[in-house]
């Protein structure tokens, strides 16, 4: 199992609050048959068959930062413009998604979004 931390960019730190995203629960981790996201109250898992690509994406500031709903059907769990990778899915579902039901894509910003790309790349081909 590995562990990625969500980037969340000091300036807001205090407003992710609200979401209970604080440093603890704002992890992607790399587990045995899936990816685990928890972002605050936000928890996505997503199986790795359910996975179709994965690449380096930007976060404009007017998307927002928290839990995010973008125009192209992305859920974005992101605390920073900086790092963010798009999970591009299968199927437009993944287990545990309250505020999306059909999302395309997950987004999440990361403090190593190379080394957590890395890592996804070897858990999807094995």
């Amino acid at each position: 199992m590995e562990s990625f931390a969500i980037a969340r960019d000091p300036i807001w730190r205090a407003p992710l609050l609200l979401i209970g995203a604080t440093e603890a629960r704002s992890v992607a981790t790399l587990e045995d048959d899936a990816l685990d996201l928890r972002f605050g109250i936000a928890h996505v898992r997503i199986p790795y068959g359910a996975i179709r690509t994965i690449r380096r994406r930007g976060w404009p500031w007017y998307l927002g930062i928290g839990i995010r709903i973008a125009g192209d059907k992305t859920l974005g769990l992101v605390g920073s413009t900086a790092g963010v990778v798009e999970i591009a899915l299968e199927a437009p579902t993944v287990e545990g998604v309250l505020f999306m039901r059909h999302p395309r894509n997950v987004a999440v910003s990361l403090v190593l979004p190379e080394a957590f790309e890395e890592a996804l790349q070897r858990r999807m081909s094995s």
